[in-house]
């Protein structure tokens, strides 16, 4: 249909990248999440008591939504130099690996 019509068509795919960054919650008392990411592979960015900000697979991120204690597994996208500037704003330190 393009050759019809004169156009021409084309698709620049990005590079995939293995890991992503997620945004977990879980109940604290009954979902240790730093230590499955960590198991998994993945990185802590920043955590709190019920939520972490984590480095991690798809496939593996996927997963730990059946985990129990874990009630949500989404995707987030964050400029880092926004992300930078607020952790240093914030007084955070990175978080040990």
């Amino acid at each position: 249909m393009a050759e019809q019509f004169g156009a021409r068509v084309s698709f620049n795919l990005r590079p995939a990248t293995p890991c992503q960054l997620f945004l977990m919650r879980s109940h604290p008392a009954t979902a240790p999440l730093a230590g499955w990411v960590r198991a998994r592979g993945g990185k802590v960015v920043l955590q709190g008591s019920g939520w972490m900000l984590a480095e991690l697979g798809l496939q593996d991120a996927m997963e730990m939504r059946k985990f129990p204690g874990i009630f949500f597994v989404g995707g987030v996208s964050v400029d880092p130099k926004r992300f930078e500037l607020f952790r240093r704003v914030a007084g955070l330190d990175p978080p040990s690996q």
